[in-house]
């Protein structure tokens, strides 16, 4: 009866998290709609990365600092200790939030002058719009840590209703008010209040009353902070770096890079093969087997990266056109978004690799590994970015094929640091199922660069390339003579049953 109860928390988790991410890819069409490429949305995007390295790095610290103890708590039928737990870490992320709103108030002025390729317009729009975010600043990290502990006694649902409740309000808001000033960013600070009250209503048992901020449990936790702080902050400030060169360009490219960033990570989302790399992690003790199983994972990650990456490349104009193009989002817009997306969809197949590679640091318990292969992308990226922006003035195509470029320097420094750590992966298979690919896939290349000349508008020219990459790609999958046959008709026999991997 419990497994039963579990199985249907799993599958009402995995709607509503469906729902959240479309919920969030709607509301953004709808203020590309409202808005349109313009000074306003460059300044909350860029304003949304800021909040990406000092607030959303805070919450994702605060969940890995305070879940084992809660999980581990609730297995032992510990309730009451697992209630001072999760309402004494609520306490201190309450103190940290309010006291990073206060900072983000003091220097306000001082932050938007980061984004330094801003004409002082756009500088001062930010400054003045920061201050509407401070209700975000304040509740988002308790938002998520309500989540956690939620997730912690098996409840997986109500933090992607609360993600789709922000959404909704944001959306709403936005379509209600679009001609107030500021509304992107007040709009956002009361989607996260309300979601941060609908999870209230569902944990208040378990957080409230407040209780000690510096317990035993969390003054442990915090010897985590220092290396955790680095990871994650390394990490959004990469996304930084981007919007960093691109606000040297004209109006409208912070916005035209952050939806090309958004379109080219729906599809590797919707896909979710980082599950099943988790679930190989998890369920295989033995180092050999697990890499045995994730070579087969990883030809299959080779098998989708490459056929998306060809749709994004070959259909992307038709992508943001469909999604996009309407209101006051122009055709001009449309071409900016798209050059972008060219160049961006590169990073396909290195993020379908990089979140399960970290998983396999995290367990091995290689935190430094992951740290040093983010920085040395990192740095590849800002030297890129320079060298195609500033010596060969490549403009967005420009930033968005640096980021391309030095996302692959990460995956290749992942595998070199997972070679380190025992896990020989079998490279060579892997690039003769590469090179089979590829050379069907050119001709796949060709056929979608005609159908322009049979179909005009975007909806067709979708259907029939990914119609054409997709036959192209069974082809090649069920002739090709090695196991990687053997994994593709597999797969297709399980969807058939509306199994999943």
């Amino acid at each position: 009866m419990k497994q039963e109860s579990f199985h249907k928390s799993i599958n009402a988790s995995i709607f509503w998290r469906g729902l959240a991410r479309l919920s969030g890819l709607t509301k953004h069409i709808i203020i590309a709609a409202m808005i349109g490429l313009n000074a306003q949305l460059d300044v909350f995007f860029m304003a949304t990365v800021l909040l990406g390295i000092l607030v959303f790095s805070w919450g994702e610290i605060a969940d890995v600092m305070s879940v084992p103890h809660m999980v581990k708590t609730w297995k032992n039928g510990q309730k009451e200790e697992f209630k001072k737990i999760a309402s004494g870490y609520m306490s201190f992320i309450f103190l940290g939030s309010l006291l990073l709103a206060f900072m983000v108030y003091l220097f306000s002025h001082q932050l938007s002058l980061l984004p330094i390729g801003f004409n002082p317009e756009r500088k001062k729009l930010l400054a003045q719009s920061l201050p509407w975010l401070l209700p975000a600043v304040i509740l988002y990290v308790p938002f998520r840590h309500m989540g956690a502990v939620l997730r912690s006694v098996r409840q997986f649902s109500p933090l992607y209703q609360g993600e789709f409740l922000l959404s909704l309000i944001t959306m709403l808001c936005i379509v209600c008010f679009y001609h107030y000033p500021n509304v992107l960013f007040w709009s956002y600070s009361m989607g996260v209040t309300g979601a941060f009250l609908y999870l209230l209503c569902r944990t208040w048992r378990f957080v409230l009353p407040l209780s000690n901020p510096f317990s035993s449990v969390v003054r442990q936790s915090l010897v985590l902070a220092p290396s955790l702080l680095v990871l994650q902050g390394t990490q959004y400030f990469y996304t930084f770096t981007d919007q960093l060169f691109v606000s040297f360009l004209t109006v409208g490219m912070v916005s035209a890079l952050f939806y090309a960033t958004i379109i080219t990570y729906v599809l590797p989302g919707l896909i979710g093969l980082d599950n099943a790399f988790i679930t190989v992690i998890a369920e295989q003790s033995d180092k050999k087997e697990r890499v045995k199983k994730m070579d087969d994972l990883l030809a299959l990650v080779i098998y989708l990266g490459f056929g998306a990456t060809l749709f994004m490349i070959v259909a992307g104009q038709s992508i943001v056109a469909v999604l996009l193009e309407r209101g006051l989002f122009t055709t001009g817009d449309t071409q900016a978004v798209s050059i972008a997306l060219m160049a961006y969809s590169g990073v396909i197949l290195p993020f379908f690799l990089n979140k399960p590679f970290d998983q396999i640091f995290q367990v091995e318990r290689k935190i430094r590994l992951m740290v040093w292969r983010t920085l040395l992308g990192l740095i590849a990226n800002v030297i890129l970015n320079s060298v195609f922006l500033f010596i060969f003035h490549w403009g967005i195509f420009g930033v968005a094929l640096a980021t391309s470029i030095s996302y692959w320097v990460m995956m290749l420094a992942s595998l070199q640091g997972l070679r380190k750590i025992g896990y020989e992966f079998d490279l060579l298979r892997a690039l003769k199922w590469s090179s089979w690919l590829l050379l069907f896939l050119v001709f796949a290349y060709f056929g979608c660069q005609s159908i322009p000349q049979y179909f005009t508008h975007p909806i067709f020219v979708l259907i029939s390339c990914a119609l054409l990459i997709g036959l192209t790609l069974l082809l090649a999958g069920l002739i090709y003579q090695g196991k990687e046959r053997v994994l593709i008709i597999a797969v297709i026999r399980r969807y058939k049953k509306f199994e999943f991997i």
